[in-house]
């Protein structure tokens, strides 16, 4: 449908799994920069975010967000 999804998780076999499951991009938020991997894969910003978890890896994704995107929160 035309998106894009970045994955985010905190381990190594969780990294993988998303990967598995279709994922194009996943990122470490635990041993990566989450801000400087964003960048990377989403140089235009984000359209729809989905966090059920909030903290630190929420407040980079806002400040990353695209004017009229989508937040769902959950949780």
């Amino acid at each position: 449908m035309g998106c894009r999804v970045i994955g985010s998780a905190g381990t190594d076999e969780k990294v993988k799994y998303l990967k598995e499951i279709g994922a194009d991009e996943v990122i470490n938020y635990r041993k990566d920069d989450t801000a400087k991997k964003l960048d990377e894969f989403a140089p235009d910003g984000i359209d729809i975010y989905y966090d059920n978890v909030g903290g630190e890896t929420l407040d980079i994704a806002l400040s990353k967000m695209n004017v009229r995107g989508v937040i769902l929160a959950c949780g």
